[in-house]
């Protein structure tokens, strides 16, 4: 459905750096009131839990939503792990997956246009811009929950292992929704997560730390650490 899509952003001459930066934008601390919607305002940090465990310095704030298809409040967690390797990687829910390729294709198709809008919301941009990748690795009930979408196939199946899938999917059993949209994303040496907070069970938000901890760890060990300065 977003071939069009994909072949526009292509001919923009959009690099992989371009997405990493997006990546930024959508999942950052700080990210710009560009980039978002007019009727949704930026994001108010409510509560912050943070520290550093071997290197990886991390932190999750509970904020008022920041993107229309996140209800009332979210959970924003980032890990910075410091990687020796680049990869650009992002696991989505399927339903949220689902919604914004229509969105995406709706407002292109719509507005005619033969170049991609430069305002597209960034995560739609991860979307048309890569491919979802299909690996051996993680399990099934990953699968059926989430799609991974990844600048190379390869660096997708080396962070998102069996270990990780089912530590991820723990974590979902313990309150999430199918309908809840929840992304990570893997770039630049940082980990984020950003999950639909209106609706989760205290333990889904108790966990959320130690499964991005174990997000970031598993990153670290597909691709290597850079050394102290």
């Amino acid at each position: 459905m977003l071939r069009r899509l994909k072949d526009a952003l292509t001919r923009s001459a959009a690099k992989p750096a371009d997405v990493a930066d997006a990546a930024e934008s959508v999942l950052g601390e700080d990210a710009p009131s560009t980039v978002l919607p007019p009727s949704v305002a930026p994001a108010e940090v409510l509560e912050t839990v943070s520290g550093t465990h071997h290197r990886i310095r991390w932190r999750v704030d509970l904020a008022t939503a920041s993107r229309p298809y996140m209800h009332e409040y979210e959970l924003r967690g980032k890990g910075a792990v410091h990687l020796a390797e680049d990869p650009a990687i992002m696991i989505i829910s399927r339903p949220l997956k689902d919604g914004l390729e229509r969105q995406a294709f709706k407002r292109f198709t719509q507005q005619v246009q033969t170049v991609a809008d430069v305002a597209l919301p960034q995560e739609l941009r991860w979307l048309s811009l890569y491919d979802e990748v299909g690996f051996t690795g993680p399990t099934e009930p990953f699968r059926r929950w989430f799609a991974v979408v990844a600048e190379r196939r390869d660096h997708a199946q080396r962070w998102v292992t069996p270990q990780l899938s089912q530590t991820i999917m723990d974590w979902v059993a313990l309150g999430l929704q199918p309908q809840t949209p929840v992304i990570w994303v893997l770039t630049r040496g940082r980990v984020h997560l950003r999950v639909e907070h209106s609706e989760l069970r205290p333990a889904v938000k108790a966990q959320t730390p130690a499964v991005l901890l174990a997000a970031c760890e598993a990153a670290q060990a597909a691709f290597g650490t850079l050394p102290d300065r």
